[in-house]
């Protein structure tokens, strides 16, 4: 049997920590290992516990949260961070993921969301709730960014954007094609560059806006 997935919560609101702990405990897969309301809390945390999932709310930080993520990121750096907000606006998930998180969910997605999600992260696979993907995808179609569907992908760069945007890392991305991951790391800095990009997470947007997936 493999060992259960680990999580700590970072949740400043009793009720929400209740819930949470409410959803994991019937899990045969995973098993909460800690919880805390701050920051200092979730640093110290972190580096004694070194969970796999950290679920860090919004509220249970003073500073940005980016700063956040990236002093985490070097206490817990194996660790995978999701972001709960309760909202999509003003969300700049390029800055979280460059920051290290691995998704964003909201905090009234069900549990079963919330579950899959946190298995999903456990692989690797960047995850996003369908409201942040939409905020995200509207961000875009006003920004000045990308904003025509006729870029020209080679067939290669289209399959890989298509994996890329399914969560799919480099590494699996070129054991499925059986290529090299240097060269997908090759192809995907020529479609970032194509799409007029500079994140992955806008790529996969694109790609999703655009019907790829």
């Amino acid at each position: 049997m493999n060992n259960p997935i680990t999580v700590l919560i970072a949740e400043r609101q009793p009720l929400m920590r209740s819930a949470i702990r409410a959803m994991l405990e019937p899990q045969p897969d995973m098993r909460l290992v800690g919880e805390t309301t701050n920051c200092e809390g979730t640093r110290t945390l972190c580096q004694r516990l070194q969970p796999d999932i950290l679920l860090l709310s919004a509220n249970a930080v003073k500073s940005p949260l980016t700063e956040a993520l990236a002093k985490l990121q070097k206490v817990c750096p194996h660790t995978k961070i999701l972001v709960l907000v309760t909202d999509c606006c003003n969300i700049c998930m390029n800055a979280l993921t460059a920051a290290g998180a691995i998704g964003c969910i909201l905090k009234d997605e069900t549990p079963e969301a919330i579950v899959l999600t946190i298995r999903n992260a456990m692989q690797g696979v960047t995850s996003l709730s369908q409201p942040v993907i939409d905020e995200l995808i509207r961000q875009m179609a006003v920004s000045s960014g990308v904003k025509t569907a006729h870029v020209n992908l080679t067939e290669r760069e289209q399959t890989i954007i298509t994996l890329l945007a399914n969560g799919l890392a480099n590494k699996n991305i070129a054991h499925q094609l059986d290529i090299s991951t240097r060269t997908v790391e090759f192809h995907v800095s020529n479609i970032l560059d194509k799409l007029g990009v500079s994140t992955r997470v806008e790529a996969a947007l694109w790609a999703r806006e655009h019907g790829l997936i």
